[in-house]
């Protein structure tokens, strides 16, 4: 008798833990994530160890677990897709070997806002990310904008190499290719390419139209030079060159308003007004391993874009050093922090830039650290000594030496 009562009681408890677990069960429950499942699950665990009716039964649990699970899958998915898009540009921009490759524009603007900071330009080869103009895609705005800095940044001519042809153009000399000029072996990147020019110079505010150079450019009286502006490939294959320049795209130089032979710096005053706008300097010190690229004209090539570089030495004041693909010509030329395309430096001075194997010259292959890099003097630097020679009421550059 006391067995058959014990079964009854047994029986009556399941019965009222049934109808207590039917009263208080919820509704189905909106999507949750992982966070709230783990939450739920040292729940039901508390639960069991205090041996009270936890908060959901067990079909709910299961509902809200793979609602979340279903929603870890789409992220999961949306990420893979990311990912081999990304791997996707990686692969075309090999396999094309140089400039810029999108198959897919839409998708390469999407990668773009995701992955900011990746680096997708391919120079001539792994050692050298020199790029054309031409390689930029001007509906993507962060090339835009090193396109657009570009028409500020000029090439540094001595006047005996440009010749009349009407009296609205001239025709720089373009006579020797970089190949004949240094000896170069074949292969050697735009070897081929005419050279031309003394260095490189970047339009700047002041009292009237100025230039910014490196100091050492000048080796003759300044109003010896001129600068040219649009000197660039025409084409991606890099056959057809700007060589006929407009006589408004050529300023004569007058006078040196500033020159510091220390940092190795010099403004100069152009002959006429011009409707290029003068580029922005930076008012922040470059950070190390910033991302920077520079505009120029290496050697006298027509106008390079040196890109994938970054600061790599950054402790001394007056200057720091870069990653650039930088040669002889690039002497003065500007140097952009990646992200707000603000001048943070101006280039000076660097390595070798090419050495003999024997029977002909080859492009000089080294890396940080072995190598020291390429210097550039820090704008900051620049602006903030001008500043402090420039006489109350007058513009930045405004002081004559």
């Amino acid at each position: 008798m006391k067995l058959i009562g014990l079964l009854v009681c047994l029986l009556i408890m399941q019965t009222s833990t049934a109808q207590f677990r039917i009263k208080i069960r919820p509704p189905r429950l909106p999507l949750r994530d992982s966070a709230s499942i783990k939450s739920y699950e040292k729940k039901v665990v508390f639960d069991k160890v205090t041996r009270t009716a936890p908060e959901y039964d067990a079909n709910t649990f299961m509902i809200i677990k793979a609602q979340a699970t279903q929603q870890e899958q789409k992220n999961s998915l949306e990420l893979d897709q990311s990912i081999l898009a990304q791997k996707a540009l990686q692969k075309d921009e090999e396999r094309e070997g140089k400039g810029l490759v999108e198959d897919d524009m839409e998708q390469y603007l999407q990668d773009q806002a995701k992955y900011p900071a990746r680096k997708r330009y391919v120079g001539p080869s792994q050692f050298d990310s020199r790029i054309e103009l031409r390689d930029l895609n001007p509906l993507i705005n962060n090339e835009n904008q090193i396109i657009s800095n570009a028409r500020s940044v000029g090439l540094i001519i001595l006047k005996e190499n440009l010749q009349a042809v009407t009296d609205s153009f001239y025709r720089i000399n373009t006579s020797l290719t970089l190949g004949s000029k240094y000896g170069l072996c074949i292969g050697q990147a735009f070897a081929t390419q005419p050279v031309a020019g003394e260095g490189t110079a970047f339009l700047i505010k002041g009292d009237g139209p100025q230039i910014m150079t490196a100091n050492h450019v000048f080796t003759e009286p300044v109003d010896h030079y001129a600068i040219v502006f649009g000197y660039e490939v025409l084409n991606k294959t890099g056959g057809a060159y700007e060589t006929f320049i407009p006589i408004t795209d050529i300023y004569y130089l007058t006078q040196i308003l500033y020159k510091d032979e220390q940092l190795d710096v010099a403004v100069a005053a152009l002959n006429k007004p011009t409707d290029r706008p003068p580029l922005t300097f930076s008012t922040s010190a470059p950070a190390k391993e910033q991302d920077v690229y520079m505009i120029g004209y290496p050697c006298g090539l027509p106008a390079k874009v040196a890109m994938n570089a970054g600061v790599k030495e950054n402790n001394h004041p007056q200057y720091f050093y870069t990653s650039l693909d930088a040669f002889q010509g690039n002497s003065g030329s500007p140097v952009f922090n990646m992200n707000t395309h603000e001048i943070i430096g101006i280039l000076v001075s660097g390595e070798v830039d090419f050495v003999w194997n024997g029977s002909c010259n080859t492009v000089t292959s080294c890396r940080i650290p072995y190598c020291k890099g390429e210097k550039a003097i820090r704008i900051k630097t620049i602006s903030d000594y001008i500043t402090s020679q420039t006489p109350p009421g007058g513009s930045l550059l405004s002081r004559r030496p």
